[in-house]
């Protein structure tokens, strides 16, 4: 392997792993709300937050797939933020 294979291989791990966190905190920060009934203040609907699930675990197999270098990073990246955008995006619209 060249030097310029192993700097991209170890950047998509790197980056992969960020990813892998990341997407963790907002799975098990999505995951709370469904555990936590004790407050009724504010809830969240069901299908907001079966939506940011879901994104969440498309992101953690985005990061996968850069680990394995399926796609580049240029592809994850643009597409994780996209769909917290979106999900932060519509649980504005919503709670507002």
């Amino acid at each position: 392997m060249t030097a310029e294979k192993k700097a991209d291989s170890l950047v998509n791990i790197s980056i992969g792993i960020l990813m892998i966190v990341l997407n963790c905190f907002w799975l098990f920060y999505n995951l709370e709300h469904i555990w936590d009934g004790d407050l009724y203040l504010f809830i969240f609907p069901d299908w907001m937050t079966a939506l940011n699930i879901t994104c969440a675990l498309i992101g953690i197999l985005l990061a996968i797939s850069l680990i394995k270098r399926k796609i580049s990073a240029w592809t994850a990246l643009p597409v994780n933020i996209g769909l917290y955008c979106i999900c932060l995006l519509i649980e504005t619209l919503i709670t507002s």
